[in-house]
């Protein structure tokens, strides 16, 4: 049995239980766990009654054993507890089909020739110089690259996780406008906040094109999509050994979405300096 200890939020959770539930599928072991979205029938298999014990798999031991990003190879005689995050880009962009086939999605008939626009504001843990904010040069310079309607939509005004002894919100209204005034045209777009939080997030499978904040949950609305067109930010799940701003072993190329994103470079901002 495959169980999951989840961390983090929505797009954290995505990426633990894609990861658990394609080791269940590789070593027809069962999964036993919840998931973020409504999901498809998980496939069940026939395993020992009695187990040898019980083994906590984290983002160490997976990457330690599979830098080429390939999937573990487990014994059915253990249960396995999966403990990290895994946001690992080459490993899903290799099961695209597989892990769409994952999730009970309703999507569009056909594609807006619009674009969407994430922005993510307010939540960081970080502030100051060290402020994950992307610098809202990424977001002219995508737009530049593109035509036609913009939709943008504004997220990050969950509240963050009190362990870290954080305001509510980083980001005051008088910064957020601030901020967006720099690439948000008076022609665009403002998509209101949706109460559902799963409408919130299907809706985004209508577009043709999306520009991408650094956030786990645009790059699974970009991956589960089928918009043609993506942007990202080049350091979204950046790793760089001893740089402040950077991630730990548990992202690997997060500025890749299905192997069609364009990747922008930029850097970060310190939205109290607007």
């Amino acid at each position: 049995m495959i169980t999951i200890e989840y961390l983090g939020e929505f797009g954290n959770k995505m990426f633990e239980y894609v990861f658990a539930r394609l080791l269940s599928e590789a070593n027809n072991i069962n999964l036993d766990a919840s998931c973020p979205l409504p999901e498809t029938n998980v496939k069940r298999f026939n395993e020992p009654k009695n187990k040898k014990g019980t083994v906590v798999i984290g983002d160490e031991i997976f990457r330690s054993n599979n830098p080429d990003s390939k999937l573990l190879k487990l014994s059915p005689d253990y249960d396995y507890v999966i403990r990290g995050f895994f946001q690992d880009a080459d490993l899903c962009n290799k099961r695209v089909d597989q892990i769409r086939g994952f999730f009970d999605i309703d999507y569009p008939d056909s594609l807006n020739d619009r674009t969407l626009v994430t922005v993510r504001l307010a939540d960081f843990i970080w502030n100051g110089y060290n402020s994950e904010i992307i610098h809202y040069d990424y977001y002219k310079k995508a737009l530049s690259k593109i035509k036609g309607n913009v939709d943008v939509s504004v997220g990050g005004k969950r509240s963050a996780s009190s362990k870290y002894g954080v305001p509510e919100n980083l980001a005051t209204e008088e910064q957020e406008e601030k901020y967006l005034s720099h690439f948000v045209k008076d022609t665009f777009n403002r998509l209101p906040k949706q109460e559902d939080f799963l409408d919130e997030f299907t809706s985004n499978f209508k577009y043709k094109t999306m520009i991408l904040s650094n956030s786990t949950w645009a790059w699974w609305a970009g991956f589960l999509s089928n918009c043609t067109e993506i942007y990202t930010f080049a350091k979204t799940g950046w790793f760089t050994p001893g740089n402040h701003k950077c991630h730990g072993i548990h992202v690997k190329n997060l500025h890749n979405i299905r192997n069609i994103s364009t990747s922008i470079d930029g850097d970060f901002i310190d939205i109290t300096k607007l």
